[in-house]
Protein backbone atom coordinates (compact mmCIF):
# COMPACT_ATOMS: atom_id res chain seq x y z
CA UNK A 1 0.00 0.00 0.00
CA UNK A 2 1.19 3.58 -0.59
CA UNK A 3 1.97 5.82 2.14
CA UNK A 4 1.18 9.39 2.43
CA UNK A 5 5.06 10.28 1.48
CA UNK A 6 5.02 8.49 -1.82
CA UNK A 7 1.62 9.75 -2.76
CA UNK A 8 2.75 13.08 -2.20
CA UNK A 9 6.21 12.49 -4.39
CA UNK A 10 3.91 10.26 -6.86
CA UNK A 11 1.54 13.49 -7.17
CA UNK A 12 4.40 16.31 -7.87
CA UNK A 13 6.57 13.32 -10.53
CA UNK A 14 3.58 12.43 -12.51
CA UNK A 15 1.94 15.88 -12.60
CA UNK A 16 1.54 15.65 -16.62
CA UNK A 17 0.95 11.93 -16.76
CA UNK A 18 -2.62 11.95 -18.04
CA UNK A 19 -2.51 8.56 -19.78
CA UNK A 20 -1.94 6.06 -16.99
CA UNK A 21 -3.93 4.57 -13.63
CA UNK A 22 -3.87 5.96 -9.68
CA UNK A 23 -4.80 4.00 -6.97
CA UNK A 24 -7.56 5.18 -4.47
CA UNK A 25 -4.96 5.38 -1.35
CA UNK A 26 -2.76 7.70 -4.14
CA UNK A 27 -5.71 9.86 -4.85
CA UNK A 28 -6.59 10.59 -1.22
CA UNK A 29 -2.97 10.78 0.40
CA UNK A 30 -2.84 13.53 -2.24
CA UNK A 31 -6.05 15.24 -1.19
CA UNK A 32 -5.14 14.98 2.60
CA UNK A 33 -1.50 16.61 1.52
CA UNK A 34 -3.36 19.40 -0.43
CA UNK A 35 -6.10 20.67 2.26
CA UNK A 36 -3.58 20.64 5.02
CA UNK A 37 -0.82 22.33 3.13
CA UNK A 38 -3.89 25.02 2.42
CA UNK A 39 -4.96 24.88 6.01
CA UNK A 40 -1.16 25.63 7.38
CA UNK A 41 -0.06 28.39 4.89
CA UNK A 42 -3.56 29.99 4.97
CA UNK A 43 -2.81 30.65 8.73
CA UNK A 44 0.41 32.21 7.70
CA UNK A 45 -1.17 34.07 4.83
CA UNK A 46 -3.43 33.64 2.36
CA UNK A 47 -1.82 34.25 -0.32
CA UNK A 48 0.47 31.21 0.14
CA UNK A 49 -2.39 29.56 0.25
CA UNK A 50 -3.53 30.74 -2.82
CA UNK A 51 -0.15 30.57 -5.08
CA UNK A 52 -0.47 26.76 -3.53
CA UNK A 53 -3.57 26.00 -4.80
CA UNK A 54 -1.95 27.26 -8.80
CA UNK A 55 0.65 24.98 -8.02
CA UNK A 56 -1.10 22.03 -6.97
CA UNK A 57 -3.95 22.40 -9.57
CA UNK A 58 -2.03 20.31 -12.52
CA UNK A 59 -0.92 17.63 -10.42
CA UNK A 60 -4.50 17.40 -9.09
CA UNK A 61 -6.05 17.34 -12.40
CA UNK A 62 -3.56 14.97 -13.66
CA UNK A 63 -4.57 12.55 -10.59
CA UNK A 64 -8.08 13.14 -11.03
CA UNK A 65 -7.31 11.91 -14.54
CA UNK A 66 -5.68 8.96 -13.98
CA UNK A 67 -7.99 7.68 -10.99
CA UNK A 68 -11.01 7.69 -13.52
CA UNK A 69 -9.24 6.13 -15.96
CA UNK A 70 -8.05 3.57 -13.08
CA UNK A 71 -12.11 3.09 -12.48
CA UNK A 72 -12.46 2.44 -16.40
CA UNK A 73 -13.87 5.47 -17.35
CA UNK A 74 -12.61 8.26 -19.87
CA UNK A 75 -10.05 11.55 -17.92
CA UNK A 76 -13.27 13.67 -19.33
CA UNK A 77 -15.30 12.57 -16.93
CA UNK A 78 -13.41 14.63 -14.49
CA UNK A 79 -15.27 17.61 -15.79
CA UNK A 80 -18.51 16.61 -13.65
CA UNK A 81 -16.33 17.63 -10.60
CA UNK A 82 -16.70 21.41 -12.01
CA UNK A 83 -21.02 21.04 -11.80
CA UNK A 84 -22.27 22.79 -8.84
CA UNK A 85 -23.94 20.56 -6.84
CA UNK A 86 -22.78 17.60 -8.21
CA UNK A 87 -19.14 18.09 -8.12
CA UNK A 88 -18.43 17.11 -4.71
CA UNK A 89 -20.93 13.87 -5.07
CA UNK A 90 -18.84 12.98 -8.31
CA UNK A 91 -15.35 13.24 -6.73
CA UNK A 92 -16.42 11.02 -3.60
CA UNK A 93 -17.26 8.48 -6.44
CA UNK A 94 -14.10 9.04 -8.39
CA UNK A 95 -12.00 8.40 -5.24
CA UNK A 96 -14.09 6.00 -3.24
CA UNK A 97 -14.82 3.51 -6.14
CA UNK A 98 -12.56 0.51 -6.57
CA UNK A 99 -10.50 0.01 -9.73
CA UNK A 100 -10.55 -2.34 -12.39
CA UNK A 101 -8.51 -5.10 -11.17
CA UNK A 102 -7.07 -6.09 -14.20
CA UNK A 103 -5.47 -4.39 -17.40
CA UNK A 104 -7.89 -1.64 -18.53
CA UNK A 105 -6.89 0.55 -21.51
CA UNK A 106 -4.42 3.32 -19.48
CA UNK A 107 -2.48 0.35 -18.19
CA UNK A 108 -2.21 -2.56 -15.76
CA UNK A 109 -3.88 -2.16 -12.35
CA UNK A 110 -1.70 0.01 -10.14
CA UNK A 111 -0.34 -1.08 -6.38
CA UNK A 112 -2.61 -2.30 -3.67
CA UNK A 113 -5.60 0.37 -2.61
Amino acid sequence: MIGFVDAVKMGFNRCFDFHTRSSRAEFWWWALFSVAANIILGAVWSGLANLLGLLLFVPYVALLVRRIHDIGHRGWWGLVVLVPGIGFIATLYFGLRAGDARENEWGPAPALD
